[in-house]
């Protein structure tokens, strides 16, 4: 009991350096956000049995009011994940991607969107250059969770949001539903359109891109 005790003194002290299966666990949480694009800085301190973490981000979100809402996210995993954890500091710097990654639901015939999100047979996944609206790639996709009984909405969210989606055209408002909160949480834009061809969103698309990099409005309508 003796040297438990001086050994805790000597910590306080010296506000040892937290352990590398510590820190490496903390890191891993953090990567487990879609946001998080990179770690510039991780570091972390004992206090007796207390501990103290900081951390430096760069944040896939383009607003700072988006990147506080993330980082009080993570902090709030890391304490509920990792015991006695007393203060967490993070750093954040929001950042915008070169590319822009939309996604869409699609029917059948791969001409129209799906009106029903969770049972969309495909989705179509187009990745943008955001400087000019230049599509670089499309990838067709089947839905993994189109015969699934309950909440194949909500799963198929995470699923998009685990591909790295930053948007999301959608034949109508899912507001109040399972889609629109996982969305909502992750930053993902929601774009809402009439039925038309996709060949058509596709176009808009470009032409919204390349008009907000010059600082016009424009959407889908």
């Amino acid at each position: 009991m003796g040297v438990k005790i001086a050994v805790d003194a000597i910590r306080v002290l010296l506000d040892a350096s937290l352990d590398f299966t510590t820190l490496n666990n903390i890191r891993d949480i953090i990567l487990e956000t879609p946001q998080v694009s990179q770690i510039n800085a991780l570091t972390g301190r004992n206090s007796g049995r207390f501990k103290f973490i900081e951390a430096d981000l760069s944040l896939k979100v383009r607003e700072l009011e988006k990147a506080h809402f993330v980082a009080n996210r993570i902090e709030n995993r890391i304490k509920s994940r990792v015991p006695n954890v007393d203060h967490i500091l993070i750093h954040y710097e929001p950042t915008q991607k070169e590319i822009r990654v939309i996604a869409m639901p699609v029917a059948e015939d791969r001409e129209r969107l799906s009106e029903h999100f969770g049972e969309a047979p495909f989705f179509l996944l187009l990745s943008l250059k955001r400087a000019d609206g230049t599509l670089l790639e499309e990838s067709w996709l089947s839905n993994p969770f189109q015969t699934v009984e309950k909440g194949k909405g909500i799963k198929v969210s995470e699923w998009l949001v685990r591909l790295g989606i930053d948007g999301i055209v959608i034949p109508k408002n899912y507001e109040h539903k399972g889609p629109y909160y996982v969305f909502s949480d992750y930053g993902v834009e929601m774009q809402q359109t009439d039925g038309r061809p996709i060949d058509e969103i596709k176009e808009e698309l470009t032409k919204s891109l390349s008009a907000e990099s010059r600082g016009k409005d424009a959407s889908l309508g």
